[in-house]
């Protein structure tokens, strides 16, 4: 079989037609699920002054009928066997530096959360960035194995110009944290995106595991 079709075969089964997902502000893939799928974040939307409320991923082009069908075709292959495999095969094919989790969506459950580590572990040379809100999946992951030092967990606050959970590795560390300020000032390093067109650029800080970042209100 050549490597080609190993590839495709590998998108097809992760819910994907023909890429990753590559969002315009990323320098790199990234692989998203509904955002009506979140545990926290669903809890979070609701509540006004919640870095949730009026979610990016619960509007837009995230509404169309082909994004939320593709979507759930993520969600479904997510307790397939062959998921780390195929994901391994698919983010190989597409990256050699960089790659982010869940643009839209979250860790569903510490089986997921360990599908994504075992991923990271077979692909040293890539640096994986995981924001996430289901902090009680992470402390009780975290407290008992060891994360890999390409995969930065960044614990995101609730609320805005709010804190965010501390939470201890096994290894010692404390999670890097994400913030959003609006009225206060910002407590980690400003994300530079609004000034640059709404991109990256060469900024890497959300996959640099020593540093807290702050997002504007948007």
């Amino acid at each position: 079989m050549s490597t080609r079709t190993t590839y495709h075969d590998a998108l097809i089964r992760v819910g994907c037609k023909s890429s990753l997902g590559q969002p315009s502000k990323m320098p790199c893939p990234a692989y998203s699920i509904p955002a009506t799928a979140c545990h926290t974040g669903q809890k979070l939307a609701q509540v006004p002054g919640s870095t949730c409320h009026g979610c990016y991923a619960l509007k837009g082009r995230y509404r169309f009928p082909n994004v939320a069908q593709a979507m759930a075709a993520r969600m479904a292959s997510l307790t397939a066997s062959t998921w780390v495999n195929d994901m391994v095969t698919a983010i190989a094919h597409e990256t050699s530096d960089y790659f982010r989790w869940h643009d839209s969506g979250d860790l569903q459950s510490a089986e997921h959360l360990d599908k994504i580590v075992q991923i990271a572990q077979r692909l040293p040379h890539i640096q994986f960035w995981l924001p996430t809100r289901e902090y009680r999946i992470v402390a009780d992951y975290v407290r008992h194995h060891d994360i890999p030092a390409n995969l930065i967990i960044r614990v995101s606050a609730p609320m805005i110009d709010g804190d965010a959970p501390k939470i201890r590795t096994r290894q010692g560390t404390i999670l890097p944290v994400s913030y959003v300020h609006a009225a206060q000032p910002p407590r980690g390093q400003v994300c530079p995106a609004p000034t640059q067109q709404n991109q990256c650029g060469t900024c890497r800080t959300c996959w640099t595991a020593t540093v807290n970042v702050s997002y504007h209100q948007h």
